[in-house]
């Protein structure tokens, strides 16, 4: 069959990750109790001020809020996609741990120095990266993560050198940038990832790479 090429191992990580964090996020959306706010404007003495009432099944709670503010006098805070940054960091933790495994078998293996400081690094950029994306591009929290997803896979074929790998991540841009915000984009999305990991492993034997002169 041939040498299995490195790029599946993070293909189908990122692929299943994917499908997880996405079913965890449907599991807690239906658990989750239903609420509705009613906002009243009530005119005091210090300007307008609000009351809230907040309540779910059989319960009504009110509370009041001090004077509102303009909402576009308000800049939107910085949200972290937390689902989104938990799972990169993880990819990214094991993506670096699996390379530095195989290392040996390429006659390239990692010093544990080296690795340590890759790996803390490459952890450390995730979030990093998710807070630039807000205060350079204002980036939502919903899209932050997929962008992140795909300059990875981006970084990915840069550094396999391989034309396959930079396909699946224009097709993941394309999909991040249409559909991926919802559930069914990040389905789609990760179903792709499998099937790339699928079509690396088992496709025609061009699509691997090729062992080094000299070795068996």
């Amino acid at each position: 069959m041939g040498k299995v090429p490195r790029y599946a191992f993070p293909l189908a990580l990122l692929g299943f990750a994917e499908l997880a964090v996405t079913g965890v996020q449907l599991a807690t959306a239906q658990n989750r109790p239903v609420s509705y706010d009613v906002a009243v404007a009530v005119k005091g003495d210090a300007g307008f001020t609000t009351q809230q009432l907040v309540g779910g099944p059989g319960s009504v709670h009110a509370y009041s809020q001090p004077p509102l503010v303009p909402a576009t006098s308000v800049p939107a805070g910085f949200a972290p996609s937390n689902s989104w940054l938990i799972m990169l960091a993880l990819v990214v933790a094991a993506v670096l741990a699996g390379y530095a495994v195989a290392a040996p078998r390429a006659g390239t293996p990692y010093r544990t120095g080296r690795f340590v400081l890759v790996l803390v690094g490459g952890v450390l950029a995730v979030p990093l990266l998710d807070l630039l994306a807000f205060t350079q591009f204002g980036l939502p929290s919903a899209m932050r993560g997929p962008a992140l997803a795909a300059l990875g896979l981006l970084l990915l074929a840069w550094y396999e050198r391989s034309v396959f790998v930079a396909v699946v991540s224009v097709l993941f841009a394309v999909l991040a940038a249409v559909l991926m915000p919802s559930p069914a984009g990040v389905v789609l999305s990760g179903a792709v990832l499998l099937a790339a990991a699928f079509a690396a492993v088992a496709g025609p034997a061009k699509w691997r790479p090729r062992p080094a002169a000299g070795t068996g």
